[in-house]
């Protein structure tokens, strides 16, 4: 009885900590079949436990399920509430079989001291199979990589652009359901390309107007230095004439009065370098964002290719590919539906967008961006089934995983390329009671408009808050972008079901 008050006295006392214990779930390799005819639907789930006994210390956390994947990639990032002790506690990670229409299967488990994962270290650790699994003959044994990471900043910077108007998006508005149902995963068309060229003429105007304002300053201050010291000569020429005149002769601070005057008239033929205002440093943040994800569905990779051109971030880093940022998926729409996988994606990509737009590859030299772009997640069936719909559950799983991607990555200013459904459960789920209060028109508009097509919104997103969850402070509309009601829905809409346990 004793022990065990000591313990739980020992938890209560470590979940209250400041910093909490971060597990990045990058991987799990060589994972056996445990399908007949396909192979295994691979989510992780984790909790802390006592090294000693096993006695559960925090709830489960897990991952999205990867259908038909032996080699999934989640970089899932997943916060277990407080600190755990060195020598009492160890992390439980299981591997699993997610199933439609029977219980999920566990394949394994691999047990990982606390200790063994230092900060920033990413590290391989062994997965002990259920009796019941079998390995695969032709596979190394299974493993699973994780990552202990320190997360160094409270407050990010996100800028959401809503991807180009779809073959899928004319279709719909035409009711042409012969072009909805023909093809899965559906392109940018010729609108939606020149939308997203638009996107990319704005911030670079602003880029040049910003580069010249710059170059103003400097001639400025370099003609103000050079005014000064040719004021200042003078006044040393004067001195010396002062006193060589005698004193009866020479005007009281008539010297000083002079240099005044001349300063001022210098000053006058300068021209104002205006003070940049709030929507002018919004932009400037977006040009200076330090990363760009994607959904990896066609129209939103497009989007970012060309929306993003020349852009310091994208072709520095690169484009990450983020699957649970794909948009929600509904009974009929097949546009959600992937139409390639990996380093497909972007070839895929960029011959649709020849065809929507003859001659825009080698306007915008994406042949060079293609081998930049980080499809390692996208590998397998990163996207929600034809026969399936994203139920409630799923759907707050993905937001969560988005959310912590960006709260955990290094970078302070994010671009996030996506979708109008996704976007505005994101912010419907977790929009700030603050803002919802201090501008509750827009707040409404937020939760239920639609982005419109190549707009971008700016948020501010705030952890360290009474309601962390609540994570959207602000949201500034750019470049011209607005929010639209949303058109009746002329077509079915079912809800799905979730088989996959939390």
């Amino acid at each position: 009885m004793g022990a065990a008050a000591g313990r739980q006295q020992s938890t209560e006392h470590l979940t209250h900590a400041r910093i909490h214990y971060v597990v990045e779930f990058v991987s799990a390799e060589n994972v056996p079949r445990t399908d007949i005819l396909s192979e295994s639907d691979p989510f992780l789930r984790a909790r802390i436990v006592l090294a000693a006994g096993g006695q559960a210390c925090s709830p489960w956390v897990r991952t999205p399920v990867l259908w038909n994947n032996p080699q999934p990639v989640w970089r899932s990032f997943r916060d277990f509430g407080f600190i755990p002790n060195d020598d009492e506690h160890a992390l439980r990670v299981e591997l699993w079989d997610a199933e439609n229409f029977k219980k999920n299967q566990l394949i394994g488990t691999a047990m990982v001291p606390v200790t063994s994962l230092s900060e920033g270290e990413t590290k391989v650790f062994p997965v002990k199979l259920q009796p019941n699994i079998k390995p695969h003959p032709d596979r190394p044994p299974a493993t699973v990589t994780l990552r202990r990471i320190i997360p160094r900043e409270e407050e990010k910077v996100v800028f959401l652009i809503r991807h180009g108007e779809s073959e899928w998006n004319a279709a719909v508005s035409d009711m042409a359901l012969h072009k909805m149902l023909a093809q899965v995963d559906h392109p940018l068309n010729t609108v939606g390309v020149n939308q997203a060229q638009r996107l990319a003429s704005l911030w670079h105007q602003h880029r040049h107007r910003e580069g010249d304002c710059e170059q103003q300053q400097q001639q400025h201050e370099e003609e103000g230095s050079q005014g000064q010291e040719q004021g200042q000569e003078e006044s040393e020429a004067q001195s010396s004439q002062h006193h060589q005149t005698p004193p009866e002769q020479q005007p009281q601070d008539q010297q000083q009065d002079r240099q005044q005057d001349q300063q001022q008239e210098q000053d006058q033929q300068q021209p104002p370098v205006p003070e940049p205002d709030a929507r002018s440093m919004h932009i400037s943040e977006f040009v200076g964002a330090e990363a760009v994800l994607c959904s990896p569905l066609t129209r939103a990779v497009q989007t970012a290719l060309v929306a993003l051109h020349a852009h310091p971030t994208l072709t520095r880093r690169g484009l990450v590919l983020l699957p649970p940022a794909r948009e929600l998926k509904r009974s009929y729409a097949v546009d959600v539906v992937g139409g390639a996988v990996g380093e497909e994606i972007v070839s895929r990509c960029l011959v649709l967008l020849e065809r929507a737009s003859p001659g825009i590859s080698a306007a915008c030299r994406l042949e060079e961006i293609k081998g930049c772009v980080d499809a390692s997640a996208a590998e397998g069936t990163w996207w929600t089934r034809l026969h399936s719909t994203d139920s409630p559950t799923a759907i707050a799983l993905r937001l969560h995983d988005v959310l912590c991607r960006i709260r955990y990555s290094p970078a302070r200013s994010v671009i996030l390329v996506g979708h109008s459904l996704f976007f505005r459960e994101l912010l419907k789920q977790h929009l700030s009671p603050t803002l919802a209060h201090t501008d509750p028109a827009l707040a409404a508009r937020l939760t239920t408009h639609k982005l419109s097509n190549a707009g971008v919104l700016r948020v501010t997103m705030r952890w360290d808050t009474p309601h962390a969850h609540k994570c959207i402070q602000t949201a500034d509309l750019l470049f011209e972008s607005s929010l639209l009601p949303p058109a009746p829905d002329r077509l079915p809409n079912m809800c799905g079901t979730d088989t996959v346990p939390l």
